[in-house]
């Protein structure tokens, strides 16, 4: 979904700390308010480091998208806004809880 790859990148770090200041979903209109959790990915691909911020449903899709993919055997670049142009259902079928 989105973009293919030709290789994985050279870091993936994703960590889940607790809000202490208002901080944008980088997918979504929501705002991820102080004291809730939210993915913190920085990524480190042909020399570009680049960092984004998820809500927790959001980074939940990215992650299933993810999964979904490399079930497939496939490496894609997946946009951070999860703005492709494309959608679940068209992609993989009915989408799973965590999606949906």
């Amino acid at each position: 979904m989105c973009d293919s790859a030709d290789e994985q990148c050279d870091v993936w770090d994703v960590t889940y700390p607790i809000a202490r200041k208002t901080h944008k979903c980088e997918a979504c209109p929501d705002p991820i308010e102080p004291g809730h959790r939210y993915a913190r990915t920085a990524s480190l691909y042909d020399g570009h480091w680049s960092h984004w911020k998820h809500c927790l449903r959001c980074s939940a899709i990215f992650k299933s998208i993810q999964e979904k993919n490399w079930e497939a055997g496939e490496i894609v670049a997946i946009d951070p806004g999860l703005d492709c142009g494309e959608s679940w259902l068209d992609l993989f079928g009915e989408p799973p809880p965590a999606v949906a």
